[in-house]
Parts: structure tokens; sequence; C-alpha cells
């Protein structure tokens, strides 16, 4: 299970820095790590351990949550409450599966998501860090290929 936070992770990661600029939000204390791909580039045996299914027309998004401390990030922490949400090109609303996937050390917010085509879709993310916290949220464009 430990490979599998690190390879979704580095997934996260890698994919995201390619392919944005600026991958992340920082909201005080908290950081958000985000990004969209195709499940087609998750390795077959991984996406089968995870649960994820694995096509040509299925996007995923992959959220993880941080909480900044003296020695780096608590990857483990969990947020309050957090709400996903995709709109393609023509502002139509994606449906999202939402994936709580959590390990012994980390917890990662992943959204599936059928594509038709190739497209940008908007990603819109509103997250509360604690019962006390006000909400925040943003948004980001990612454009996503049929492969």
């Amino acid at each position: 299970m430990r490979l599998i936070s690190i390879f979704i992770l580095s997934l996260v990661t890698t994919f995201a820095m390619a392919a944005e600029p600026d991958f992340y939000k920082t909201f005080g204390e908290y950081t958000i790590q985000y990004t969209a791909i195709n499940t087609t580039d998750i390795n077959p045996d991984v996406a089968k351990q995870s649960g994820l299914p694995r096509s040509k027309n299925i996007g995923l998004l992959n959220i993880v949550a941080l909480k900044n401390n003296e020695s780096g990030f608590d990857t483990s922490f969990e947020p309050h409450s957090i709400k996903l949400s995709a709109f393609n090109l023509l502002g139509q609303e994606v449906n999202l599966d939402l994936i709580i996937h959590k390990e012994q050390t980390s917890v990662y917010y992943l959204a599936t998501f059928r594509k038709y085509e190739s497209d940008n879709y908007w990603f819109k993310i509103d997250i509360q860090f604690d019962e006390t916290s006000k909400p925040e949220s943003f948004k980001f464009t990612k454009e996503v290929f049929i492969q």
C-alpha cells in the first residue's frame, strides 16, 4: 500500500508540474495539490489495486490536502469538507465519482469523470479545512485528451 501512496503522490506531482506551472494553492497553513489526467496514464497494476478504472474515456481528478507544519507537510490531514465539481467547454456540469483513498500516512481525493472527446475542463474545488474556518474555493482549467 505504501507503494501506491508513493506512486499516486509522484503521479500528481509529475503530471501537474509538466502540465501546469501552478498546480497547488496555499491557504494559510494549508496547501492543496491538484491535477487532472487520463486514467490510461496510471499503471494497470496500481489502478487495479486502487480500484480505479482505466479507459481513454475516463479522466481522473486528484486532490491532496496538506497541513503545513514545522517538519514539512502532514499528508494524513483530512479537511472538514470538500466538494468537487467540473464543467466542460459548453459549461455543462460533468459528473464526478469521488473516491477517498486513505492509507496509513496519506489521504487522496480522487474523482473520475467520463469524457467523450478531448476537451478543456474547468474544475472547482470548495474546501473547508476545519469546522470553524471559512470555506475556501478555487478553480483551474485543464485540457484532457482522448488517447
